[in-house]
């Protein structure tokens, strides 16, 4: 039972044990390392410092990882300080385990500060408040309430199996640690599971990645504010920046004869036209004097303006500096002008955007865009991996860097990461992007601390930690949405939390999951090395069957409501589906069009089958799908049922579901005009042109057939009448 008591105190100091670890007051925090530069990694902890700096341990591109020990219980602080300390440098004992465990030896330091403040501590804390006074008088019956204590919490089941993890760990450091630190093996360890159920931690995994996608509104609004940032704020933020520089460079303090007849006749130029004086917002709030801005523009001492200040003449706010903008949205200045003292600012706002374009395009992981250098992007070859076709130069890049999701030999995860065995293939944005972080400083690394306005007492020589950008991310999009800036849209809040840099990779996984090869590309840009690992960032069951079903509805809906469009006015469907897909653009038109599209709703439209047309942009088609009829399964015998759908990729053009508009021969019109363009290219080779030209010859004949079967609806079939309900 547990103990309601003071139990009695272990004797003063830790009892030395065989091959435990001698841990001394001055020894290094991380083992084996040479002395950094003070000016590189920050400074090295010792083990007696109430906070640990574990950057060493990782890398200068590593989010920073700290420890704080002044909030652990004061007869535990050494105790913890022993058990972080084996956990950053030594391999986790695992030699007498019975059963076979597929964890790393040695942890990621990330995961050690998170086993520090999400398990260790909190149940050293638990441990102060039963009155146990070391972690070796903890018995199976303590271990047993703590855990219950645990089952009680109102979090997830993944944070309670890590608290538990984390004390699996404290057992297995126990030779290494002083015998008051060593804690007996947890009583559920060999155990039959369903004896310690507690929160259903041992079910089944949905093998999904958990990090929920942003909604599509979003990111869609966020992503075109960043790309305007890149594209056309970018020159004038960085000239503003440079023009700055340049003006406050020159600044002097002391006085010269001809500084105090200039600055009184600047002030009796402003008394005389009715002005106010250049001013700034205190950081304690307030108006101050722009005194920098006065001595650079006046080009006299800052003296000069502290010692004969006028009292008559009042401030206003603002600053603006000089610099022509020429960015243009609409034909419109984006911006008056940049104001001075608002240049780090900006710079913050456009570095910020920057990561976003860098994070959501490329599909890196947040660690491996921090950790991206300068030079990390260049052109890439002119062919795509996938299908071996040649490709855009001018829209194929690849930027080439760290991966941190990597293990050694022992299974360890190699701390600083490793070189990444194969580029990430881009788009040009993204190479705009990159180019313009290049462009706002002169830092190695790509995203350093400096240019996210980050006040830290480390060097800032490192990375941006990725916390640094989520709190940029949250003040761009509330300037954006106060900006109002003519011509770009607000920026929804997204419905499932805040906008963080971990979630844009699983946004665009959810996207080209959803596109025909989806799978493979995911694979490629990801560096899956199977496909059930990109399966996972692609699904969405955890989001909530709710959540995935609706989405397939809006799908629909989409497809549905442009077929309306394109019928109503006046465009015609050809195929062997016409019929079914003008009976479906019908239906929907009567039943869901206008309105609000609730979950149920989405549930209803689900279930009806003649309203599941799928459109096939790559095929220039849409599928009215009825199973019974479809070429594209194999196994075309088997019972039909309601949740199947369409193999995008096998489409066959003797199927009888398909269906095609006039939006779809837009789109074939287009590709042939692109086909003719290339075939009469001098630089495409002869074999080649043969095969474009076959290609060009079929879509022709796809076109002809429709010309010539194309049916059109009187507008009246499809509009709802007034009274229906």
């Amino acid at each position: 039972m547990t103990a309601s008591l003071v139990r009695s105190a272990p004797p003063a100091g830790p009892a030395a044990a065989a091959g435990a670890i001698d841990f001394e007051r001055d020894m290094l925090v991380v083992r084996d390392i040479d002395l950094p530069d003070p000016a590189g990694d920050g400074p090295v902890s010792r083990f007696s410092d109430e906070t640990w700096n574990l950057d060493p341990a990782g890398s200068a591109a590593a989010a920073y990882s700290s420890v704080y020990f002044g909030s652990t219980p004061a007869q535990f602080q050494d105790s913890l300080k022993r058990l972080v300390w084996c956990a950053v440098n030594v391999d986790t004992p695992m030699d007498d385990l019975s059963r076979r465990i597929n964890v790393p030896p040695r942890l990621a330091i990330r995961s050690v500060v998170a086993f520090v403040y999400h398990s260790w501590r909190p149940f050293l804390k638990w441990l102060a408040e039963q009155h146990i006074a070391s972690i070796s008088e903890v018995d199976a019956d303590d271990l047993i309430a703590y855990r219950a204590h645990v089952a009680q919490q109102p979090a997830s089941a993944f944070s309670k199996d890590m608290c538990m993890g984390g004390l699996w760990r404290m057992w297995r450091y126990a030779p290494l640690l002083p015998l008051g630190d060593r804690l007996m093996r947890p009583p559920w360890e060999g155990a039959d599971p369903d004896d310690f159920a507690d929160w259903d931690s041992r079910r089944p995994r949905n093998s999904e990645n958990r990090t929920l996608p942003i909604g599509p509104d979003t990111m869609g609004a966020l992503l075109v504010w960043c790309m305007h940032f890149v594209d056309t704020f970018s020159d004038d933020i960085l000239a503003a920046k440079q023009r700055w520089a340049d003006m406050t460079a020159g600044a002097r303090q002391q006085q010269r004869d001809s500084d105090r007849e200039r600055w009184a006749e600047y002030l009796d130029g402003l008394r005389h036209s009715d002005q106010r004086l250049p001013g700034r917002t205190l950081p304690g709030g307030g108006t101050g004097l722009a005194r920098r801005y006065l001595a650079a523009t006046l080009d006299i001492s800052l003296n000069t303006i502290t010692r004969h200040r006028p009292d008559d003449i009042e401030i206003q706010v603002g600053a603006p500096l000089d610099v022509e903008m020429r960015g243009r949205i609409d034909g419109q200045q984006w911006a008056a002008a940049v104001d001075a003292y608002d240049v780090d600012v900006w710079v913050r706002r456009l570095a910020t955007a920057c990561t976003v374009v860098v994070s959501y395009l490329s599909g890196m992981r947040p660690g491996e865009v921090l950790a991206l250098e300068r030079g990390c992007c260049r052109r890439s070859d002119a062919t795509d991996p996938l299908s071996g076709y040649e490709i855009d130069r001018d829209d194929s890049y690849e930027v080439r860097g760290k991966t941190f999701k990597v293990r050694d030999s022992s299974g360890s995860t190699v701390r600083g990461g490793a070189e990444r065995g194969h580029p990430w293939f881009v788009i040009s944005p993204v190479a705009r992007a990159i180019d313009v972080m290049e462009r706002l400083h002169d830092h190695t690394l790509l995203f350093p601390v400096a240019a996210f306005g980050t006040k830290s007492s480390r060097t800032t020589t490192r990375s941006a930690h990725t916390q640094d950008v989520n709190d940029n991310i949250k003040a761009l999009i509330q300037w954006c949405n106060a900006a109002g800036v003519p011509g770009l849209p607000a920026i929804p809040p997204d419905p499932t939390g805040s906008i963080t840099m971990r979630r844009f990779r699983r946004t665009l996984a959810w996207h080209i999951y959803r596109l025909p090869g989806g799978l493979i590309a995911l694979g490629v840009q990801y560096g899956h090395v199977d496909l059930f690992q990109s399966e996972r960032y692609g699904r969405r069951m955890y989001a909530g069957m709710s959540d995935v079903l609706e989405e397939h509805a809006h799908a629909f809906r989409g497809w549905l409501e442009d077929g309306y469009e394109t019928l109503i006015a006046g465009g015609g469907v050809s195929g062997p589906s016409a019929d079914r897909f003008v009976a479906a653009v019908k239906d929907y038109g009567a039943q869901f069009r206008g309105s609000v599209l609730t979950r149920r709703d989405a549930k209803r439209l689900l279930a009806n089958p003649n309203l599941r047309v799928y459109n096939n942009a790559d095929q220039f088609l849409a599928c009215c799908y009825d199973e019974s009829k479809a070429l594209c399964h194999p196994d075309a015998d088997r019972p039909a049922r309601i949740d199947r759908s369409p193999d995008l990729l096998r489409c066959d053009p003797a199927c009888g579901n398909i269906a095609r508009t006039d939006a779809h021969m837009a789109s074939l019109d287009a590709e042939i005009r692109d086909l003719e363009a290339e075939i009469a290219s001098p630089a495409t080779p002869e074999p080649m042109q043969v095969r474009l030209g076959q290609r060009r010859d079929r879509l022709l004949g796809i076109k002809d057939d429709h010309d010539r079967r194309r049916l059109t609806v009187a507008p009246e079939v499809l509009e709802v009448p007034e009274d229906f309900s």
